[in-house]
């Protein structure tokens, strides 16, 4: 689910080993470590809250991905709760440490994962405005998490204006179409304490990518009559489409079977190096009479 346009990469790969990661923030601990592939994640530890990169408003159309190993062995105690926290900091910087406080203060989109075995892995969507929860989605099972524990999992958000959407590998888990009305500029992941001590256990994130988003594609190319779109791209001097192209076009994929009477037009240009094919297609829909 690659964005339009990558505004922060980040894979630890300049972080020292055994060091805090140098772009990130917390309240708690934590440390960059190196898994058998040589690839490097941030550890971190539980009863602490870790802060993205990002110091900027987020556009209104975003992507936010990211990589996470969930190493949990069981010892009959209730494992941590995890929770993602997208917010506003306000007139708080994102990147400092009043924001630990005040994740709830401004507008804010809250994941909740209650990790457990035997399918009872639970999650639940929320919003908060001033301190107060504003509306709270039912409890529902996501057995996706606790069937990878130990291996890499891959969470992707996508936020166009008001709709909120959030997959884990390629599980869709949730998709509001109106529960966003604000901009965000930070996410924070947060780690409950449990009876389990540190070594226990182990939650990694590696691979962070924030992107800005398309924005609905249904509803630029169905209700606008138009959609163009620089996610859509191909190999040098070859009409091979990129993989990073496919959720885009899955996009738009899905928007032209909700209406089987659009027919479009795709038209594109290319760019300076050699004989490049079309790298931004524009389609265009013209209703059948």
């Amino acid at each position: 689910m690659a964005g339009e346009q990558v505004l922060i990469a980040d894979d630890f790969s300049q972080d020292a080993i055994g060091e805090f990661a140098m772009h990130w923030n917390t309240n708690n601990k934590g440390e960059v470590v190196a898994m058998k592939d040589n690839t490097k994640w941030l550890k971190l530890a539980q009863a602490g809250t870790y802060t993205s990169p990002n110091s900027k408003m987020l556009p209104e159309n975003f992507t936010m991905e990211f990589d996470m190993i969930l190493d949990m062995r069981s010892k009959g105690y209730l494992y941590p709760d995890m929770t993602f926290t997208l917010f506003n900091s306000g007139a708080e910087s994102p990147t400092g440490n009043t924001v630990f406080k005040k994740l709830q203060e401004n507008k804010a989109v809250q994941m909740n994962f209650f990790l457990g075995e035997g399918n009872n892995t639970r999650s639940t969507l929320s919003t908060h405005a001033k301190h107060y929860e504003t509306f709270k989605t039912a409890v529902q099972t996501v057995k996706v998490l606790e069937d990878n524990y130990g291996k890499p999992v891959h969470f992707a958000i996508s936020v166009q204006k008001t709709r909120f959407r959030m997959w884990i590998n390629e599980q869709k888990v949730y998709d509001m179409p109106k529960i966003i009305d604000d901009q965000f500029n930070q996410l924070a992941i947060a780690i409950s304490s449990s009876n389990y001590k540190d070594d226990e256990l182990g939650f990694y994130i590696s691979n962070f990518k924030l992107a800005t988003g398309y924005p609905d594609v249904r509803s630029k190319l169905l209700m606008e009559g138009k959609f163009s779109t620089t996610g859509i791209t191909f190999d040098v001097n070859s009409d091979v489409i990129r993989p990073s192209s496919l959720g885009v076009i899955k996009e738009i994929g899905t928007a032209l079977a909700s209406d089987p009477s659009v027919k479009i037009r795709i038209t594109g240009h290319t760019d300076s190096d050699g004989s490049a094919p079309p790298t931004t297609p524009c389609l265009k829909s013209v209703r059948k009479p």
